[in-house]
């Protein structure tokens, strides 16, 4: 039974965020292939935590994960460096522990990424300015991937190509690149063509710049 009223009852909400960010984890022990699991899962939500913006919102899915990284996840709610944190006791999957948070998101932006990726400063304001400056971009990705630019990307070739935006160019570092190939054990095989590595697929308009085609890890537009 209720005893007087509610007090929040007629409270404001604040809902001036604009861009949310979700990464699911699942470290289900720390053995074999999740040895690092924990180690890893720190240098990733901490990246995030010193790198994204004020009007961000950050949402961690805890999928099925061990004791000690469940006890982490929870210490950082707790100090406030995540503003939702959502548990699963079983392991979802990537898309079933992601989905039902991002249809529920209020902000324009969303980010999903997996959990073994370490944020750089000034990525959330660079994907953002990619959307300022190509508003026709439904999504977008902090690291180029120029070896899918014609991976369901026919809308922005053929309003790039028509409209004189499109053209090959050295915009990217090689080893970087190369790097990330590593990190994601495709060293061997995404830069088969060496070519790649040295030209990718811009679009431009006045002085921005962007690589056509995206993968792995990335932001949409949430319409």
């Amino acid at each position: 039974m209720r005893i007087g009223s509610n007090p929040a009852a007629n409270q404001i909400i604040d809902n001036s965020t604009t861009h949310r960010i979700i990464i699911p984890v699942y470290v289900p022990n720390l053995d074999g292939c999740f040895e690092k699991g924990l180690e890893t899962t720190k240098l990733c939500i901490e990246s995030v935590v010193k790198t994204r913006h004020q009007k961000s919102f950050f949402t961690v899915v805890n999928n099925g994960c061990c004791e000690s990284v469940t006890t982490y996840l929870q210490g950082l709610y707790a100090k406030g460096q995540i503003d939702q944190l959502i548990h699963f006791k079983e392991n979802k999957g990537k898309i079933d522990a992601v989905i039902p948070v991002a249809r529920t998101c209020s902000e324009p932006l969303v980010t999903i990424s997996d959990g073994d990726v370490l944020f750089k400063n000034g990525w959330m304001q660079a994907v953002e300015s990619v959307y300022k400056n190509f508003p026709e971009a439904g999504m977008v990705s902090p690291v180029p991937h120029g070896t899918v630019y014609a991976n369901y990307t026919v809308n922005t070739l053929f309003d790039g190509f028509f409209k004189g935006l499109l053209r090959f160019e050295q915009a990217c570092d090689a080893g970087d690149m190369l790097k990330f190939a590593e990190s994601i054990g495709k060293k061997d095989s995404m830069y088969k063509k060496a070519i790649r590595l040295k030209y990718q697929l811009v679009v431009k308009r006045k002085n921005e710049m962007a690589v056509v085609g995206c993968g792995h890890f990335y932001q949409m537009r949430n319409l």
